[in-house]
């Protein structure tokens, strides 16, 4: 995201994470944004494949009261109880956001200029109403169009049950091999 971002503003650490982020949304929401770069024409958020049921998005109240937010495992979008999201596509979800919107992340300010970029480091978009906060994935600007998309869900974790099972499966298998070899063995040295 380096390329997207530019100068560093001043009082902002050089390691901010996600929760620090999602703190600062939450603090100003109702605000008009004040760092980086603004949009400076309203726009159209769209959120890739919130809408799949297979897909991790879920929808919880708060931060605040009279917000809700649209979690993943990378990010987070929050809005005031009273917007309703558009469906955009068979699996998208689009919010109109104004002109004030603005970003910046560990590595400085959001730069809206057309093109499409990985995020790989915290960032935090916001409008004073409509608040994005993402550590990965990809944000493509194409005019007052802003398309996220999360990073592809990994089939298997560390903690997804499948791979105990797909794990234990192979050394159970391993070991009726290994049991009948050394039966194979037995015998032809019994008859040999």
């Amino acid at each position: 995201m380096r390329n997207l971002l530019g100068h560093l503003p001043a009082g902002l650490p050089a390691a901010l994470g996600l929760g620090a982020l999602i703190v600062a949304a939450s603090s100003v929401m109702g605000q008009p944004a004040s760092a980086g770069t603004e949009l400076g024409r309203s726009g159209f958020l769209i959120i890739m494949g919130a809408r799949d049921s297979s897909a991790s998005f879920q929808w919880r109240d708060g931060p605040a009261a009279g917000q809700r937010s649209l979690v993943w495992p990378d990010g987070q979008l929050v809005l005031p109880d009273t917007l309703v999201p558009e469906p955009y596509g068979a699996l998208d979800l689009g919010v109109t956001v104004s002109g004030g919107l603005s970003g910046s992340g560990a590595g400085g300010r959001l730069d809206f200029r057309d093109g499409s970029f990985a995020i790989d480091e915290p960032l935090l978009m916001t409008d004073g109403t409509v608040s994005l906060l993402a550590s990965a994935g990809t944000l493509e600007i194409r005019g007052p169009q802003l398309r996220y998309r999360a990073p592809p869900r990994k089939e298997s974790s560390p903690g997804d049950p499948r791979a105990g099972f797909l794990l234990l499966a192979g050394i159970i298998l391993l070991v009726v091999v290994l049991m009948r070899r050394v039966n194979l063995h037995r015998r032809r040295m019994s008859d040999g």
